[in-house]
């Protein structure tokens, strides 16, 4: 089963990010690790710690994406939760503090605000044509940022598919 783990400083994009990844694997548990961050809709690792998990919650009924929103839980308090969490689903991506390890999510333009030496992440663009090391993902309407933000992903849009490459093994 494939965790990836994805955060970005920006907080629009560390909002919706997690989303465009899980679409992009078809069937995918999303779990926010951020207690810092508003939360994502979802029952929470909170409640979930408190009132017990149920089969809907170890294992997918459908394809699409679930969410766990976070409940101002730390990652270390859970441990076992996650792993319960983690076993029946295909594919797990985890919103991480922008200060943890994981795979950044990036905005890529207007030039000035451009790292001066790119490095691998993905890259949001705000622009057609950008050019960077690994994903860059297509520019966003508002319309689909205001969708994205309440956690209702179209995942057929060009912008989740443009997410798949973050689940081959050469991202591990």
């Amino acid at each position: 089963m494939p965790v990836r783990r994805v955060s970005s400083p920006d907080p629009v994009l560390h909002r919706i990010a997690p989303f465009g990844l899980a679409a992009s694997a078809g069937t995918c548990l999303v779990v926010d690790l951020d207690p810092a961050s508003p939360p994502l809709p979802g029952p929470s690792l909170f409640e979930l710690a408190r009132d017990g998990v149920t089969a809907a919650h170890l294992r997918s009924a459908r394809s699409g994406v679930a969410v766990i929103s976070n409940g101002g839980t730390t990652e270390a308090e859970a441990s076992d939760l996650l792993a319960s969490l983690m076993s029946g689903w295909p594919a797990v991506v985890l919103r991480v503090p922008p200060d943890q390890p994981s795979i950044p999510v990036l905005s890529f333009d207007p030039p000035e605000l451009r790292p001066r030496r790119a490095f691998r992440a993905v890259w949001q663009s705000s622009v057609r044509g950008s050019r960077a090391p690994g994903v860059v993902l297509p520019p966003l309407k508002r319309s689909t940022v205001r969708s994205l933000c309440g956690g209702v992903v179209e995942p057929r849009s060009a912008w989740v598919k443009a997410w798949t490459p973050v689940w081959e093994n050469s991202w591990m």
